[in-house]
This record gives C-alpha cells, structure tokens and sequence, in this order.
C-alpha cells in the first residue's frame, strides 16, 4: 500500500492592511487613540503575532478566509513601529511589512489671543500664539467665525468673517495633528460698530462729492465704549498690581501685563488711572472729568507699552486751565485706538519725555481740544526726549467754533523722527491740521489721503514744512480738501496750499494720446490778486480702481478718471460693460458672475464715437477659487486672488500695486533689482494704518489688512 506524505511549508508573511481610528489629518499615521485596532490577512486558521518593535504585543487566529484583526492594550505616547508574524504546524512566516502609528493623547495648550482689531468696519484680525503646527478655529460664542493653522514657530494670524455690531467674546481652540482640541483661549471682546451707527453719522453729508473711499470712525461705525455694555464700579477694583485709592479716586498699576476691562471711571467726581508699570492696557472704560478735575489717564516715565481701546473719554468738567488733557504719558509705547475723546480743556493726547517709542493712534473720534481760554489745544503732541515713530491713521477730527476764540492746533505732532499721518479725516475750527517739523525728521514722515476742509483752518499743514518744502524726508501724498477736491501732494505745484485755489483742464486727449489730462493752475490770494498760469502738470485718467465683490455671483470694479467721462472696460479682448463717470470722476461697473478663470481687467476712455482716447494706468486681475500665479503689468494694478494661495509676481516697475486679499502663506515675487531679499524688502516696508507698503523708487505695493509683523521670509522670493 503507497503512504501519501503531506508537506507543510511556513506561511507567506501576513500583511497589516489598515489600522484605525487615524483621528486628525487623514493619513498623517497620528491617533488621539492609544489602543489602535489593526486588520489585515494572512493564512487561513492561522494565528497571527503583532509585535511593537521587538515587543510582543499579543496574538490573533485568522478566520477561514484568512482575515484578522487585533486591539492593542494601551500604547504609550510617541511612535510605534507595528508588524505581524503567522504562525502555522511548519513554523513561522517573515515579519509583515510595518505599521507605523504615533499616539497623541495630550490636548495642546489653550491658545493665547495676543492682538485684535476691527478692520473693515465688521470684521476682526486676531492674531496669536500656540502649539506649533497645530489648527486654530476661533469662535463668536459656539460659532466658528475664522479658522488658520499655526507656523513652525506657534505664531497665527486671521481676519474673522463678517460680524454683526455689537460686543463680541471670541475665544480660540487649538487642535493638533492627532485630533486633540485645546480648552478655549481667554476671550478678546472687539466691538463692532453699525456701518450706520457712529456718533455723527451726517458728519460728512456737505462733502459728498469728495467723501473718503474708507469706513470712518464716529460717522461710519461707533468708536468708544460700547452701546449697552454694562460697566463695573472702578472702586470694587482688585487684581495683584493695582492699589485703590477710592477717597482720592486713583487707580495706580504697579505691575506688570495689567488688564483693566469694562469700568466706569466717571464717578464721585472722576477717577485717573495712574500707569506706573510695563503692558497696560485700559479697554471699554468709561472716563468724566468731574469736580476732582484729574487728568483722565497718565503714565509716568516708568510705564511702556500702554494700550487705551474703546473708551469713552469725556474732559467737559476740566477747569479753565490750558492743561487740561485727557491722556498725558512720559513712557514708552502709547497706543490709542477706537476711542472716542472730546472736550479737553488743554491737549487731547500729550507725550511728553520716553525716547526709543512708537506712538500710535488710530481709528479714534476726536472732538473739541482746547477748550479752555489760551489753551495750545493740540488733538496729539508729542514732545519726546528721544527717537519716536508716529502713526496717526484713520482717526476723525472735528471741532466746534467757541464763543471765547480758542481754536484746536490739530494734529500737531511737533518733535518726532519719523512715521505716518494717513486716512485721517479732519474738519472743524484748527489753525493747521497738522506739522512736521523738519529739524527732527531722521526718518520719512508721510502725509497721505488725509480728507480736511481748508476753508475752516489757516491751513493743511504748519508752515515750517509741507508739499514745497524740498525735503525728500517728508511725504506729502494725495491729501484732499473736501470742499474743492483739490489734491494737496508733492506732485503739485505751491499755490495748492493757499485756500483760494482753482484748477483749469488746459488741454484735452486726442485719438492714440496717452491716458493724461494737461492741468494748469492759477492762485488768488486774499487781496484778489492772480498769478501767472503755473507750468503744466500730467494727471493720469481711467486707472482701474479697487475690486469689490458685493455678492457670491456679482463683482464690481470701481475706479477714476475724468468727470463725466465714458468707460470701456475688458477683460482679454472681451467687453465688459461701459460707465459714465459722476462729476467727480468716479465710475464702477458690474460684471456679474465671472467664469473661474484668470481675468485681466483694462479701463479706456472712450468717445461718442467709440474711439479711445485714455487708457488706465494698471490693470485689475482677478485670480480663479484655486491657486494661481498673477503677474503684474508694470503699471497700477490692483490684484484680487480670489481663494486658495496664490502667487503674486511683481515685475520692475509695478508704479503703485495693491493687493486686496493677500493674506498669510500667499506667495509674492520680486525682481532682484527692487529688493535683493526678505531683509531688504522689511527695510523698505512702513505700516500704514492696516495696511503693509512696499516702496522702491517711486514704486509701492499696498497689501491691504496685512501687518508686517506678521509676514514670513519662506512667502517672499527674490530672482
């Protein structure tokens, strides 16, 4: 009889086909799960050893089609590099191929909300701190309002969707790459003002024909302390670092990285906030010089880094003396932001000493300085004893002409090195909206799209500088009086500074000409007396303005060129729409829903005839919803990425470029002829209110609600 003998080999090697939950990113190989459950295949019947390293971690048997699945016990936090072996009567198969899996369980720390402030009248930029590489989602109560991912460093940065007026708590969570969600951060509390709702919404209704292109604060949006917020008693104060003095009603900090939010210092006379130490900040309170007749807010020459936001500061129970201000400060750093000051007897804001400092105000109403007999009434002076940056932006000024004659000195800034007076609009009874005083500049000090009506001061700027001045250090840019229109820049010949100023069109474009209108002047002064006609100055007509999108499916394209004017406007041989210019020369055209294509838009005046007679001086670009490289034309242009991250390339040339929507991780190219590096480019970089500019030559690029100090040296690249 014949013995039939079987021959059994070791089993092919067993595979680990999936492994779960994979909690997080996808496909990352990271788990918030410390008992991971792995499948795979291997022989039939057989029994599969899982093994974490050279560590066993436990068996699994096979069914009849081969299929197995093991959970780990508890795996410690870090890597885990899994195989698996099969075992049958032959022996032991090869190790699989292996599984590798990282357990997270530890949620991130809470975020820190380091900085926030409203930016295009109803929305916030939020910048932080947290676990680096990690996603951040701020929310408005339990809705998700803006969402961003952390650098390799922690840092984050994001502007909020659109939010409704009122006070908001915005708190932040982080996630990291596992899953893990953070507690919330402390709560920021911007306010948001209605677009309808500041404290002089008619203020500006006599100058329509010359009204500022921005949201302005008082009139467009409310500044100062929130509509129905309800404030504390100053007196129930107590916090380390703060001493009460609730007879004399002073509030003195002493230590540092102190938050005074929320008070009522307007009572029992009036209080003072007495700043003695490091990282104050003062926000939503509410301040009235009463009987005690105390200076609102003071910090000594020991105080740095103080911060005044939404507060309501009212200095209308200061005695006759011209010394009444509302803020004075001999430290370094004073920052004063969507607040709203008035009725000071003496100076609004007064620096006096610290050197090596930054003084910023912005976004503020302020109303009425010098109230008192022979006050100076400055709305800021600053008087420091040292090297001092400036940044006066987007505030409005107003000032009611007084019985007793006194008038506001403006926005006298007098003895600084250098900085930014932008985007103020300033109207009232002033000597001189503003100075700069040409024997401390070391620095540029620029005075750019500031909106005044002349025709109630002596004039825009003191006399020892201005647009005639021959100094390269200060700026004058597009500086508008709102009762004529007329341009106040250093483009511009001197008569414009005069109040009685007239502009005469001296020449008009022929078929094939270039997109200018000849411009001559002639000045009157008060005697009636007129010059000669000044030598002719070129002003560029039809340049294509900022891109707006007033829907999901309309888009708006607005711009400037001659008064009453007829404009063509196409994107890449295709027509899309015309518009008559009003008086002033503004004109927008509807495009309606775009295809998801790059669109290169070009502006052209044309006649009654169709024949064009001026062309823009840039083109607008508007990118698709992915990513895409957007280059410039080597004229003015205003570029809208549309989504996704995108590349901006900026050729020599780019005359005077904004970027609309360009915010972190976009990616932006330079010539190496314009800036030789990240380094070189932040030499050449200012902060002009929230916007980032770029100069080179006569050049500049604006990168709207971008701070520098949020910019990385990986987005820019220089060939």
């Amino acid at each position: 009889t014949a013995l039939g003998l079987a021959i059994v080999s070791p089993p092919a090697a067993p595979t680990i086909s999936s492994w779960s939950p994979d909690t997080g990113v996808v496909g990352d190989g990271i788990t918030d799960v410390n008992t991971p459950k792995l499948t795979g295949s291997a022989a039939a019947n057989s029994t599969v050893t899982v093994y974490d390293g050279s560590t066993k971690l436990g068996v699994a048997t096979a069914d009849s089609t081969g299929a197995w699945s093991f959970t780990t016990a508890k795996l410690g936090d870090g890597t885990h590099v899994l195989t698996a072996t099969d075992t049958n009567t032959a022996g032991v198969s090869a190790a699989s191929t292996a599984a590798t899996i990282t357990v997270d369980t530890h949620a991130p720390a809470a975020p820190v909300e380091t900085s926030d402030s409203v930016v295009n009248g109803n929305h916030v930029l939020i910048s932080g701190t947290a676990e680096a590489n990690s996603a951040i989602a701020v929310y408005d109560g339990t809705t998700v309002v803006g969402t961003a991912a952390t650098t390799a460093s922690g840092a984050w940065s994001l502007t909020t969707a659109a939010l409704s007026s009122g006070a908001h708590a915005l708190t932040a969570i982080a996630t990291d790459a596992a899953g893990n969600a953070s507690a919330a951060s402390a709560a920021v509390d911007p306010v948001i003002g209605s677009t309808a709702g500041g404290q002089f919404p008619n203020l500006l209704q006599a100058y329509n024909l010359y009204h500022p292109t921005w949201q302005v604060a008082g009139v467009d949006y409310h500044v100062g302390v929130p509509n129905g917020l309800t404030l504390k008693d100053a007196s129930t104060i107590s916090m380390a670092g703060v001493s009460v003095d609730a007879v004399h009603h002073v509030v003195t900090v002493t230590g540092n990285n102190v938050t005074l939010d929320g008070y009522d210092f307007s009572g029992g006379g009036g209080w003072q906030v007495s700043v003695q130490a490091a990282h104050t900040t003062i926000k939503d309170c509410n301040f009235v010089v009463g009987s005690n007749n105390m200076v609102p807010i003071s910090g000594t020459s020991r105080a740095s880094d103080l911060s005044v936001a939404y507060c309501t500061i009212n200095g209308a129970g200061h005695d006759p003396s011209p010394s009444g201000g509302l803020i004075t400060y001999s430290g370094t750093n004073l920052s004063v932001e969507y607040s709203w000051l008035h009725d000071s007897g003496g100076d609004m804001i007064q620096q006096v000493g610290g050197s090596n400092c930054t003084i910023t105000v912005e976004h503020n109403l302020i109303q009425n300085a010098g109230m008192a007999v022979g006050a100076h009434g400055d709305y800021t002076q600053i008087l420091t004893s040292g090297s001092a940056t400036v940044e006066i932006n987007y505030n409005t000024t107003t000032q009611a002409p007084q019985a007793n004659g006194t008038m506001s000195q403006g926005l006298m800034t007098d003895a600084y090195q250098h900085g930014d007076i932008t985007h103020n609009v300033m109207i009232g009874s002033c000597t001189y909206f503003t100075s700069m005083d040409l024997a401390h500049l070391t620095g540029t000090m620029t005075a750019q799209d500031n909106y005044f009506d002349i025709s109630k001061a002596y004039g825009f700027v003191y006399p020892n500088s201005g647009p005639n001045d021959s100094s390269s250090q200060s700026v004058f840019i597009h500086n508008v009086n709102m009762s004529t229109g007329a341009v106040l820049q250093d483009s511009n010949w001197a008569a414009e500074l005069a109040a009685q100023t007239t502009s005469t069109a001296a020449a008009t474009l022929t078929s094939g000409a270039s997109a200018l209108t000849a411009l001559t002047a002639t000045a009157t002064d008060t005697t009636g007396t007129t010059n000669s006609v000044s030598a002719t100055a070129d002003s560029a007509i039809g340049s294509t303005g900022a891109v707006n999108f007033t829907g999901l499916d309309q888009t708006t394209i607005t711009g400037a060129a001659d008064a009453n004017a007829l404009i063509k406007l196409s994107s890449n041989g295709t027509a899309f729409g015309t518009a008559t210019s009003d008086a002033s020369g503004h004109w927008s055209i509807n495009v309606g829903s775009l295809s998801n294509t790059v669109h290169t838009f070009t502006a052209q005046e044309v006649d009654s005839s169709g024949h064009v007679i001026g062309k823009g001086s840039g083109d607008a670009i508007i990118g698709t919803h992915g990513s895409d490289a957007l280059t410039s034309t080597g004229g003015s242009d205003v570029f809208f990425g549309n989504g996704s991250i995108d590349t901006f390339d900026f050729r020599p040339g780019f005359t005077h470029s904004i970027v609309t929507d360009g915010g972190l991780n976009e990616q932006f190219v330079f010539s190496a002829t314009e800036f030789t590096d990240f380094a070189h480019l932040l030499a050449h970089a200012a902060q002009v209110g929230v916007d980032a500019v770029f100069s080179h030559g006569s050049d500049t690029l604006t990168l709207k609600n971008t701070k520098i100090t949020d910019l990385h040296s990986a987005d820019f690249h220089f060939a």
